[in-house]
């Protein structure tokens, strides 16, 4: 069995007693080699005498450990680790995005690091379908607030364009948005004059950018930069539409 790095055996030793610090050592082992998270297959390869239905309950026992939540146990491990790859001041990309499958709806906030998305922080819906201001707010601000030495830009796809985010966040001190917005959004482009996203004439591989524009007619937040981006065909491949992105 590999040890867990110093890093995280360090940490972990300060939470779990030596026992529950070993099972947590085999889980992540077997998690490597099995590359799946099905409990009963977990189960079935974890080193212990007693039948297999006793290690399931074993298992989902010590996975309702208190411990583990973010507050705890995550979050400030990834902020030791984010201390150590990046310099203060230095940027940031964080990714806000949601996930539903079955009944499943979790909403997550992750870094970009070496072209991969490492969770931060994340929350469970409670409902189908999108996210609202107020729980994205909630899943944004602890780890906005751990992040407040460095200059973070947050990306959002479409479900996450609401002018209502983006200006929560404008007030967010060294913080900063590139939100994609939908194709049936409103652009103030010149004075009293609304473009709707899709009726701009864009064509593969042009691109587009405008500073100090309005977005929406209803709410108009205002000085915000419009981008817009329609790669060309390649190798006989197209993106179906242009990427249209608010950002500050």
């Amino acid at each position: 069995m590999l040890p867990l790095p110093e890093l995280y055996s360090n940490f972990l030793k300060k939470h779990l007693d030596k026992r529950q610090y070993l099972i947590l050592s085999i889980l992540v082992n077997l998690l490597q080699s099995l590359h799946q998270v099905r409990l009963e297959e977990l189960a079935t390869r974890f080193p212990s005498p007693i039948q297999l239905r006793s290690r399931i309950k074993k298992l989902q026992r010590f996975l309702s450990l208190p411990q583990f939540n973010f507050e705890t146990l995550w979050l400030p491990l990834i902020e030791i680790w984010i201390q150590q790859e990046w310099e203060q001041e230095e940027v940031m990309y964080i990714v806000i995005d949601r996930t539903q499958w079955k009944e499943n709806n979790l909403i997550l906030v992750s870094v970009v690091y070496d072209h991969r998305a490492i969770p931060l922080y994340g929350a469970w819906l409670g409902k189908k379908g999108n996210s609202n201001l107020e729980q994205q707010k909630k899943v944004l601000e602890p780890v906005l607030r751990r992040l407040k030495n460095y200059k973070v830009v947050v990306l959002g796809d479409r479900e996450f364009c609401s002018v209502d985010l983006a200006h929560w966040l404008s007030r967010e001190k060294k913080v900063y948005f590139s939100l994609r917005l939908k194709k049936n959004e409103y652009v103030e482009l010149e004075p009293q004059i609304w473009w709707q996203l899709k009726e701009l004439g864009l064509s593969q591989g042009t691109s587009v950018y405008y500073q100090g524009v309005k977005v929406t007619k209803t709410k108009g937040f205002g000085g915000v930069n419009f981008a817009a981006k329609w790669k060309r065909k390649y190798r006989g491949k197209s993106s179906k539409e242009p990427w249209l992105i608010m950002t500050n």
